[in-house]
């Protein structure tokens, strides 16, 4: 899956992330760290060939 989001679309998708991290503590954390992360740093199709 590919999904094209602008950078301020992604500082939202972070904003919530943290919140729900936040909220949930340390059950929802590592799912959150890890979603960040893809957000942050997406796999480039080209890399996947």
């Amino acid at each position: 899956m590919k999904y094209d989001f602008t950078e301020q679309e992604v500082d939202a998708l972070i904003s919530l992330i943290d919140l729900a991290i936040k909220a949930g503590g340390l059950r929802v954390a590592e799912n959150g760290i890890v979603l960040t992360k893809k957000l942050q740093n997406p796999i480039k199709e080209e890399e996947k060939v």
